[in-house]
């Protein structure tokens, strides 16, 4: 067996395998999830196919029993080794212990068995060294040996840490002697730096001690109220009840008939334009970062740049709407975006099975597209084949 998965980068790989280590186990080890613990680049996305062929993730991308023993760090290197020896078994036979210095060899059997440019071949070695030389279970090792303090001082001294931050805090807040160290959260709200000052100009009696107290919970507070939204939990007032009053007043003029259709077509404007404006992010940030700001000049082809510049200078010289219009790439017309991965194959093949497979999908997409662009009523059979090519193009790029 030899798994055809790689990164297209290696930069972050380390990280993200000790991020496994050191954090607790999602229910789905998905895109967001992944963005999630800090890794956002579209490079870092290979990453999700590359675990689930070393049988660390079920199809669906749920953590199997394997990732879970891979967590326990006495454990890591065998349950590494052993993946690595199940999902790239062919490449043992030419060294039982590979090196670097097998990466000739190594990158001759890739395209043997995968039938793949120069150029896959090299990032699907270099992945798979990569993950050989992993160096997490030494490391800790060595990290636990170099720890002598009891838990009970350790603890002292994460306290006496904590507050001393926090009265640095507090100063620089101006309740104290200046201080440049700003504890986070690094910045108040627009409406606690006004209560604040409205509270500094009162004349009422009030104890440094309180104003610290009051000041202290209420950066607290923000701080946690933002780590329940980002969760999907509701935090102060509910503004949906609001919006769906709103929204039914809008139509209201309208028969109940056409209303009812435009509320399904939104559920699929909606769709698409998640679908259509993360593939441009796709596009742009796996461009970028392997060719720097200048990528659109350089592997973008001529004709699409002629039209999207072109259309730039159209929004910006006879249009009235004030809409986003400096970046490019958004005034390429949707069928553009599979000319410009295909343009670029190498450095999308790992994302997709073939160029044919995208072709066909992006142009039935496109279709439909163009379809509700002209506010036409969609059959529930185009409806469903829509989200069926969406969904494709979501798992293939580990969404």
């Amino acid at each position: 067996m030899l798994t055809s998965r790689y990164m297209t980068s290696i930069k972050n790989l380390p990280a993200i395998m000790q991020k496994i280590v050191d954090g607790a186990a999602p229910d789905k080890f998905t895109v967001a999830h992944l963005k999630g613990i800090g890794f956002k680049s579209s490079n870092d996305l290979g990453i999700i196919p590359v675990l689930k062929d070393l049988g660390f993730l079920s199809a669906d991308g749920a953590p199997t029993k394997r990732y879970l023993d891979y967590r326990d760090k006495s454990k890591s290197k065998e349950v590494l080794g052993a993946a690595l020896r199940q999902a790239y078994e062919d490449l043992f036979h030419i060294n039982d212990h590979p090196t670097d210095n097998d990466r000739p060899a190594i990158i001759g059997r890739f395209k043997s068995a995968h039938n793949v440019t120069d150029a896959v071949a090299e990032r699907q070695a270099m992945t798979f060294l990569s993950l050989l030389n992993l160096p997490t279970c030494r490391r800790q090792l060595k990290w636990r040996q170099s720890r002598k303090t009891s838990w009970q001082t350790r603890r002292r001294t994460k306290a006496a840490v904590a507050q001393a931050k926090r009265r640095t805090c507090l100063r620089s807040r101006g309740l104290g002697t200046t201080s440049k160290f700003i504890s986070p959260p690094q910045r108040m709200s627009r409406c606690t730096t006004r209560s604040l000052s409205l509270l500094r100009s009162t004349s009422l009696p009030i104890e440094p001690r309180d104003v610290r107290e009051w000041l202290f919970r209420g950066l607290m507070f923000e701080s946690e109220a933002d780590r329940f939204r980002s969760a999907g939990i509701r935090v102060g007032a509910d503004t949906q009840d609001a919006e769906r009053v709103l929204f039914e007043e809008t139509l209201s003029p309208f028969g109940i008939d056409i209303r009812n259709e435009s509320l399904r077509m939104a559920r699929l404007y909606a769709l698409l334009y998640c679908f259509e404006n993360s593939v441009r992010d796709q596009i742009s940030d796996r461009l970028r970062e392997k060719y720097g700001d200048n990528w659109w000049v350089e592997r973008v082809p001529k004709k699409v740049q002629e039209f999207a510049e072109s259309r730039q200078k159209d929004a910006q010289e006879n249009s009235w709407l004030e809409g986003y219009n400096k970046d490019l790439l958004g005034f390429v017309q949707f069928g553009h975006l599979s000319d410009i991965i295909i343009a670029n194959w190498e450095d999308f093949a790992d994302l997709v099975p073939s160029q044919h497979w995208l072709k066909q999908r992006f142009d039935e997409i496109e279709k439909a597209r163009n379809f509700i662009a002209h506010n036409r009523f969609l059959l529930s059979g185009e409806f469903q084949r829509v989200e069926m090519y969406v969904n494709d193009w979501n798992r293939m790029v580990g969404l």
